[in-house]
């Protein structure tokens, strides 16, 4: 009821919220997206599910295809995986120079502070859980024949090299912490809210 009726005084103040959730594979966002979701106005918000660049995208600003997912004042726009993704798989996987890596924690800044100058309220989520609740998260997904397509080698990989995704994690929050978008993390061992 409480986030309903934020909802409401944001489209009479004619503001726009971004809400941001990052975090571990396996860890519920989709899950807790569709619970904070449920008793909200459909019609004053949208879900983005944003993957990588796609070939006409290629030759445009990174940040371009989160700029026009952007939602009109008043609307919110909820993101399941951000532009935080840059720096979370592009960090390690060697697809980023040296130079692009540090210059995307920058960018990232820099984007949420021209949405907060420009009327945009910016809420960022990051859902933890450890490497063990990880890995037991990716075996039942796996072992589901109803959900087994969701385990990509990717998500075996982040569980293998948790530590180093830990270290990348903890940059990227401290790095991208600032007074208008802080991060907010989630303890999201427990399913049940």
């Amino acid at each position: 009821a409480r986030l309903f009726d934020l909802q409401r005084r944001c489209w009479e103040a004619d503001v726009g919220v971004v809400i941001v959730f990052e975090g571990w594979d396996a860890a519920s966002r989709g899950s807790v997206i569709r619970k904070l979701t449920s008793k909200l106005e459909p019609r004053a918000f949208e879900i983005n599910a944003i993957r990588g660049r796609r070939t006409h995208e290629r030759p445009l600003p990174w940040l371009y295809r989160f700029w026009v997912a952007l939602p009109n004042y008043g609307r919110f726009a909820i993101f399941a995986r951000s532009w935080n993704r840059r720096v979370l798989v592009h960090g390690l996987d060697g697809s980023l120079t040296d130079a692009e890596f540090q210059r995307a924690f920058d960018d990232i800044k820099f984007f949420e502070g021209a949405l907060a100058t420009d009327r945009y309220v910016v809420v960022k989520f990051f859902l933890h859980i450890d490497h063990d609740e990880q890995r037991r998260r990716l075996e039942a997904l796996a072992d589901d024949e109803a959900t087994s397509w969701r385990v990509r080698n990717s998500d075996w990989e982040q569980n293998d090299r948790y530590d180093e995704h830990l270290a990348l994690i903890e940059e990227l929050l401290a790095r991208t912490e600032t007074e208008w978008a802080p991060w907010n993390p989630v303890a999201a061992h427990n399913l049940r809210w």
